[in-house]
């Protein structure tokens, strides 16, 4: 899930999505680095924060991680700014 989609921001419809369907992991994929934007992703049920410009086995490993109902990732670059 992006952050910035058309209508409607990512966390937003994170939020709507687990909602109705609280079992689905939702993993963020994006260029936003803020520590704002990951703690209301976060808060909002994703399972998960990447930045695209991460290294692809990285983000291979949180797809599998996040299906595999591994919860919470954040990227090492996320976690070094936060």
């Amino acid at each position: 899930m992006d952050i910035e989609l058309l209508g409607m921001n990512g966390i937003e419809a994170t939020k709507i999505i687990k909602t109705n369907y609280p079992t689905i992991n939702i993993l963020i994929l994006t260029i936003f680095e803020e520590k704002d934007k990951i703690v209301h992703a976060i808060q909002a049920g994703a399972s998960g924060y990447v930045l695209k410009n991460c290294d692809p086995r990285d983000l291979v490993s949180q797809i599998k991680k996040c299906s595999y109902r591994r919860l919470s990732y954040l990227t090492k670059r996320c976690t070094y700014n936060s």
